[in-house]
């Protein structure tokens, strides 16, 4: 039994009731009453549907996440691949420039090892610099004859303009799975030798 105290009987105006399944019965004048379940508050509606809402967004995120670490770990794993290939390729072309050094005319592989690189030194004051110690380009000519090209230019260095060149000797059409090339460059003012590479190009590596 309730006792409520705003709502009254429509019939006997008592406000003492019987809540029994389904219906509301007054104690005096038996008089039935259906109960209604209450609805929600809007406060509640709203709290339901921010708590859906946020379920969704983490549902969304992680799927996304997922597929991008999955898409990550593919072009990782690609890039891998691609890097594994390239270092195996050079090192084939080493191995193959090193073995056929003597394609190139009056080169080996002991006369390039034997070919020094010139060392950069500078004056006391700092203002001048110059090399030592590198091979001369003009004793490289006369071992190996003419190169195939040979370009001469201007390098802008911090200490100042320099005449440099670039010159190649190519082993041709010898060999018949490949080709062997020697690149070198030199000062011009010093003729020695400053940098140089033994190259090659593998037919079926291309």
């Amino acid at each position: 039994m309730t006792r409520n105290e705003t709502v009254k009987c429509k019939n006997c105006g008592a406000n003492e009731f019987i809540r029994e399944a389904g219906t509301t019965r007054c104690l005096y004048c038996q008089t039935e009453y259906i109960s209604y379940p209450k609805h929600k508050s809007r406060k509640m509606i709203w709290l339901s549907l921010f708590i859906l809402t946020l379920s969704l967004l983490i549902v969304i995120v992680f799927i996304l996440y997922t597929t991008n670490l999955k898409t990550y770990k593919v072009e990782e794993k690609a890039t891998v691949v691609n890097t594994s290939t390239k270092e195996v390729k050079l090192s084939k072309e080493k191995e193959y420039a090193e073995k056929n050094a003597a394609a190139i005319e009056g080169l080996s592989l002991e006369k390039y090892n034997n070919i020094q690189i010139a060392a950069l030194y500078y004056s006391p004051d700092k203002r001048e610099q110059y090399y030592v110690h590198g091979t001369l380009m003009k004793d490289l000519i006369k071992e190996l004859g003419p190169p195939k090209e040979r370009v001469e230019y201007t390098q802008y260095y911090p200490g100042g303009a320099a005449v440099e060149g670039k010159a190649n000797w190519s082993s041709g059409e010898t060999l018949s799975d490949g080709s062997v090339g020697l690149y070198v460059i030199y000062d011009k003012d010093s003729d020695q030798i400053l940098r140089k590479n033994l190259s090659a190009s593998m037919y079926e590596l291309e």
